[in-house]
Order: structure tokens, then sequence, then C-alpha cells
């Protein structure tokens, strides 16, 4: 069984990773922060946060951000034991 500190720190590792991904899919599109939260109706501090893996992106935006980007979400399970 996971600590809470184990869960803390695998869901910062997860959300950085995935912030890393937005970033990098926003610059290949050429668009800034404020451009996309134009187009999305959110503030650019929330993705700026979200891109450097600060700020917790629930499962709506998530997949938002997917069609709105043109790509699939993909979720492995590992074994830990």
């Amino acid at each position: 069984m996971l600590t809470k500190k184990q869960i803390r720190k695998n869901n910062q590792e997860t959300f950085a990773h995935l912030g890393r991904q937005f970033y990098e899919r926003r610059l290949s599109q050429k668009m800034t922060l404020d451009e996309l939260a134009m187009k999305v109706s959110v503030s650019p501090h929330y993705f700026d946060q979200v891109e450097s893996g600060k700020a917790y992106v629930h499962w709506g935006m998530l997949s938002y951000l997917a069609g709105f980007y043109n790509c699939k979400i993909k979720i492995e399970l590992e074994d830990i034991s």
C-alpha cells in the first residue's frame, strides 16, 4: 500500500509529465498562452501552472485539451510491488 507521501510524489510526476507534453504541443502549434487561454476560455495563469506541473488537471479539462490538441490520452498501470 502506498503512503500519502508516495501518492503525492506520483501525482506530481504525472502532472509534470502531462504539463510538459501540453507545453510541447502548444509550441508546435506556435500558440502563446494568451491565445490558448482565449480559445479555451481559461486564464493564462492556469495554463502556465498546468504546463509547469503545478496545477491539478481534472478529467474534464484533460479530455478537453486532448481534443483541442487532437491527441489521445493513454493511461498505463504499472506494478509497483
